[in-house]
């Protein structure tokens, strides 16, 4: 080929070998990482370049795919459960979009309008008989339930500007400085009881709007522009500690927020946070995350102890961040359509059809799991030949080489067998750049450089 020396080596040439065990999925700059200037779909949190979130059909309890056309419509999915005589329950599709809910009707695959909603959230919350309630928000007459038992139910919160469900009780703010909450496992009750429902006053200071109420499985958070009040409801309902967390971030995106693995993340104007406790702080600052000015378009949701956010990045584009909530690192993957959380799974609208993200799913149609490395010397300044590289990982991979900012390019279809692959280079250049692309199940583990120095 062009470019690749086929000459013998000299026997005087000096041979060094130089090992890179650590994959970066961003420009960590550190020492002995072969970073990325270009990754998507990969997921380098231990250190190896692994496939990362792919997908799968999201099926109706009678095994159907769930077809849905409108793909420039930016939806929010959700299960609407309801309550068997055996105790078991069922579901059905729930989509809101444009201000409207409908209900997936199974049988001959459309859309059937239920009601109207003024803001895009949605909760399940159960009464004391395990009645599941789907609860939402209107302009008109603010919090509602509604159940295909037992239909529309109105509560005295007649005005919600966000709420969640928190340890089966409904926390909602009615005024900026103001949370209302019910009585466990009574969602239509709000009268001020001393125990069990009643009002929560939060402190009255300079923070912008509310934007939202979300828990995780110990806290409950309220969220305005420029800060966060924490909410501990431990006991009895006058036992409920008031705190206004350190905030010094930029303006908070109300719809990254979400809970994970015990934390709240969300992205601010000026990169990820999350809040633990009563703790509040930046992360993966080196993942360079700059929001574009729309913010309208953030969706989060989870999968398998990962935080995903859709969203318009101003260097990237349109995004999936997928941040390991646990290690606080991530990667950055194809953008899925209308990502909701929906009961426990990141559902989304790819190809006319309802998904849910999985590992080591399927990716869509064009995707690729795709690693590019930045320009690589191997420590060692001025020309050198690149012999052959050895890599240690699994199933099979596309490798590319490009010598000198693509001055030579080298590209081979590699499988590992017994965990290692060779390709043969001979290629003499200054930087060396390496672009992985993984088949299912790939992974890259380990680089060991063969240079000639002469």
């Amino acid at each position: 080929m062009i470019g690749f020396l086929k000459k013998k080596f000299e026997s005087n040439a000096k041979t060094k070998m130089v090992t890179i065990n650590r994959f970066c999925g961003y420009e960590s700059g550190k020492a002995g990482v072969m970073d990325s200037k270009n990754s998507v779909n990969c997921d380098c949190v231990s250190g190896a370049i692994r496939s990362g979130i792919g997908l799968e059909p999201l099926l109706t309890d009678s095994g159907a795919m769930i077809d849905y056309k409108q793909e420039n419509e930016v939806a929010q999915f959700y299960w609407l459960k309801a309550k068997q005589t055996d105790g078991s329950y069922t579901r059905k599709m729930t989509i809101a979009v444009n201000g409207s809910l409908f209900f997936y009707n199974d049988t001959d695959k459309t859309l059937i309008r239920k009601m109207l909603m003024s803001k895009p959230e949605l909760d399940t919350v159960y009464d004391a008989q395990g009645n599941a309630y789907m609860a939402y928000v209107t302009s008109a007459t603010g919090l509602r339930l509604y159940s295909e038992a037992s239909g529309l139910k109105t509560t005295a919160v007649t005005k919600a500007l966000g709420f969640c469900v928190f340890k089966d009780r409904v926390f909602a703010a009615v005024s900026p400085f103001t949370v209302a909450y019910s009585a466990p496992l009574a969602p239509t009750d709000f009268s001020e009881t001393v125990d069990d429902s009643g009002k929560i006053y939060l402190p009255n200071d300079s923070c912008g709007k509310l934007l939202t109420i979300r828990a995780t499985e110990e806290d409950l958070y309220v969220f305005y522009e420029r800060g966060v009040t924490h909410l501990k409801p431990s006991g009895a309902a006058r036992d409920f500690e008031v705190t206004r967390l350190a905030y010094n971030g930029g303006p908070i995106v109300k719809k990254s927020i979400f809970a994970c693995r015990g934390k709240m993340v969300f992205l601010a104007q000026d990169g990820l946070y999350v809040c633990e406790g009563k703790k509040t702080r930046r992360i993966c600052e080196k993942m360079k995350v700059q929001l574009a000015e729309d913010s309208d378009k953030c969706r989060a949701s989870g999968c398998a102890g990962k935080y995903l956010l859709n969203y318009d990045d101003e260097w990237r584009g349109q995004v999936l961040l997928v941040l390991d909530v646990e290690k606080e690192e991530g990667y950055f993957g194809t953008y899925l359509r209308s990502l909701s959380d929906c009961d426990g799974l990141a559902v989304c609208n790819v190809d006319g059809c309802l998904r849910y993200a999985k590992e080591f799913g399927t990716l869509p149609v064009g995707a690729q799991y795709r690693f590019e490395s930045t320009n690589q010397d191997f420590g060692i300044k001025g020309r050198k030949t690149l012999r052959a590289i050895r890599l240690k990982g699994v199933g099979s991979i596309e490798v590319t080489v490009s010598v000198d900012n693509g001055r030579v390019e080298k590209t081979e279809a590699l499988n590992f067998i017994n965990g290692v692959a060779t390709m043969h280079i001979g290629a003499r250049g200054e930087n060396f750049a390496f672009t992985f692309v993984l088949y299912h199940y790939g992974e890259v583990s380990e680089l060991t450089a063969e240079l000639v120095l002469e």
